[in-house]
């Protein structure tokens, strides 16, 4: 792993911490801190999920010391920065950039400073880790059942994504609660970061051990989604429509879930063989 990229993991995983538990925890108080306020609680914690479930992607890449493994998670960083940078200058007039508290302005203006500083600095970190990386042996292949699996999740989240992120007036309607288009937005972003990452690992990476710290994440943040939902009920507008959301993390999670039980399998064969051998 580059040191650049080392650099670049630290520094991630300490910003998505802070903004994740943040978000997250508070997610009703927005208003008192963050850069815009957020009226939809749920909507807090759904960024917020995003942010955390980064934290523990960035954080294992990091850990493993290996550039392959830091691949995926730079792939979610880049179209996620990228986004974010993109929204926030659509947006521009909701940042609380020169009114009101001290605390927001100043995360206001510290929002808009990195996402302007990491959508560089996240391509440049990638293609210094993609150098030479054709000559790298894949440590545990995934099957092809497994990757079509990854793909087609990835596609669904990058179609939902999509709708979102162009502000489609009839995705915000039909989301199970109410979204504003900076939200909505926002949410979109983490949508297709997570569909990117996926689509990347089952085209590019194909193997399970490059692929762990982002299914980490993926698997954090989907959790974390569902307590939200369970936290902020309320904020749902009908019975249905929280239902269908939960099935969908639910539906996520147990793909992720089936592709890492048979993927671990594997890997957990060799070393059962060989403490059984002489």
């Amino acid at each position: 792993m580059e040191r650049l990229t080392r650099t670049v993991l630290a520094a991630g995983t300490a910003l998505t911490v802070g903004t994740g538990a943040g978000l997250w925890l508070l997610a009703r108080d927005t208003a008192d801190y963050w850069a815009w306020t957020i009226a939809a609680p749920l909507s807090a914690a759904f960024l917020g999920a995003g942010f955390a479930g980064a934290a523990v992607s960035l954080a294992l890449a990091l850990w493993t010391r290996r550039g392959a493994s830091a691949r995926p998670v730079l792939v979610s960083a880049l179209t996620f920065t990228t986004l974010s940078l993109a929204v926030s200058v659509r947006h521009l007039d909701e940042l609380r950039l020169g009114e009101g508290p001290a605390l927001p302005r100043a995360v206001a203006w510290i929002w808009l400073a990195v996402y302007a500083a990491l959508p560089p600095l996240a391509l440049a970190t990638l293609v210094l880790e993609l150098r030479g990386s054709m000559r790298e042996v894949r440590a545990l292949p995934l099957h092809a059942r497994e990757l079509g699996a990854l793909g087609a999740l990835g596609g669904a989240l990058a179609g939902l994504g999509l709708v979102l992120v162009a502000e489609q007036q009839d995705a915000l309607d039909l989301w199970p609660w109410p979204l504003s288009p900076l939200a909505g937005a926002l949410v979109g972003a983490w949508l297709l970061a997570s569909a990117a990452t996926l689509i990347w690992v089952s085209l590019y990476e194909r193997d399970w051990e490059r692929a762990r710290p982002s299914a980490a994440g993926a698997a954090v943040f989907g959790v974390l989604l569902l307590a939200a939902a369970a936290r902020f009920h309320g904020d749902f507008d009908s019975g249905a429509g929280a239902a269908a959301y939960a099935c969908a993390v639910t539906a996520a999670l147990l793909v992720l879930g089936a592709v890492a039980a048979s993927a671990e399998h594997r890997a957990a064969a060799p070393a059962a063989g060989a403490k059984l051998g002489p």
